[in-house]
């Protein structure tokens, strides 16, 4: 027993093919996709599921957000069932991004927040966080530069202690799932290693400045 566990999945699968902008029975068959994902989930004690609105599955209008609300309908009672939470990971800014959660107040429903995907839409933790704070159920934690792509922790544009401090200050006790850059090949472990270290230090300060 290596003592570890799987606690969440990131459903990467929905953003190659996404639920949106596609035809009734594409959608239809791939609400069956996550139903039986969730049911899978269940069986091998998966707490969470990711599912990322971003990037070529990203919410684009009003219209979609209407869809999400009724693809999100079909899956609940899945989600309620198995006990698995729905992370929304998504690139809406802060205001729509709170109100399209406020017309899905279900338990099981909860934002992902991404700290790379925010940096690179040009987001503020603070705005972010006192828009729907309260829904945040998971944290990916990456750097991104603002309009490009992943880079190594703190040489980015995100301003992650700002992140640290104020999901503490909100009492956010959930995990921390690294998205990390890569390193060169065979560097893997040292990498990991370093960066969690450097993430588990900036918990640290944080839970120090607001105590």
């Amino acid at each position: 027993d290596l003592g570890i566990a799987v606690r969440s999945l990131c459903a990467d699968y929905f953003m190659d093919r996404p639920f949106l902008r596609t035809t009734q029975s594409e959608k239809a068959e791939l609400i069956q996709k996550m139903l039986w994902l969730l049911s899978r989930c269940s069986s091998i004690g998966i707490g969470r599921v990711v599912i990322p609105f971003v990037d070529q599955s990203r919410i684009e209008n009003d219209e979609e957000k209407i869809d999400v609300l009724s693809i999100l309908q079909s899956l609940l009672p899945a989600a309620d069932s198995n006990q698995v939470e729905l992370h929304l990971e998504t690139s809406l800014a802060p205001q729509p991004f709170a109100a399209l959660l406020e017309r899905c107040p279900h338990p099981l429903l909860r934002a992902n927040y991404d700290s790379g995907n925010s940096s690179s839409l040009g987001y503020r933790p603070a705005e972010e966080f006192a828009a729907y704070g309260d829904r945040i159920g998971s944290v990916h934690i990456k750097d991104r530069v603002r309009g490009g792509g992943t880079v190594p922790l703190g040489s980015g544009d995100a301003d992650l202690p700002a992140v640290f401090h104020g999901l503490t200050a909100l009492g956010y006790r959930g995990d921390y799932v690294l998205q990390i850059a890569r390193p060169e090949s065979g560097k893997e472990l040292p990498w990991i290693a370093q960066n969690r270290a450097w993430v588990a230090g900036q918990i640290e300060q944080a839970l120090l400045s607001t105590s």
